[in-house]
């Protein structure tokens, strides 16, 4: 599988507009950048192989996409269209509980492992105290999906109680969305 690298964005992790990038190996001839209706990154994959891309973002670092061949991918927008998962990762390494609750509809429902939060203000104390509080960050290691339902894998780190916790700490978010905010996040480990 080959890896391609598109390199800076412009302004915030969330910017419209890739502004240049760099490819290696003969299938870059085959990988399209461009951006949809709505100002979201698209990238196209026109080769016979799958591939992986690695986005590379102010602010959330390094996050990998998967795309078939054949297959187009969206990956960033400012306005929370199309990807509410990289709002999400933005929002907690920022530490910025104002735009971390505003991502969620108000019947939004959060599985922290087993233990079940739902509504905007149930979700606000649960951040407050598991996120903000603990200074939690996110290092996403693979991200794939579309806007409706995405799916990251990210090392976590923080201030946090660690007993029992395998070292380190790789957790994975399922993230659904409707009209670009989340109804449904679902946080569990990463399995090994």
């Amino acid at each position: 599988m080959f890896r391609k690298l598109l390199l800076g964005f412009l302004g915030c992790l969330l910017s419209a507009a890739a502004t240049g990038g760099a490819c290696r190996g003969k299938a870059c001839a085959y990988v399209y950048f461009g951006k949809d209706a709505d100002g979201c990154l698209e990238i196209r994959n026109g080769g016979r192989d799958d591939i992986q891309v690695t986005v590379y973002t102010v602010g959330s670092g390094a996050i990998t996409v998967r795309i078939a061949s054949g297959d187009t991918q969206k990956v960033y927008k400012v306005s929370r269209t199309c990807v509410p998962a990289a709002d999400y990762v933005r929002t907690v390494n920022k530490s910025d509980p104002i735009g971390f609750i505003s991502l969620f509809t108000d019947d939004a429902v959060v599985d922290d492992a087993g233990r079940i939060i739902q509504g905007p203000d149930a979700i606000q104390a649960w951040a407050a105290s598991d996120i903000f509080a603990v200074h939690v960050t996110f290092d996403p290691l693979d991200a794939s999906g579309d806007e409706n339902n995405a799916t990251v894998t990210a090392r976590v780190d923080g201030t946090f109680d660690r007993t029992g916790l395998p070292d380190p700490l790789v957790m994975t978010f399922q993230i659904h969305a409707v009209n670009g905010k989340i109804t449904e996040l679902m946080c569990r480990l990463a399995e090994r």
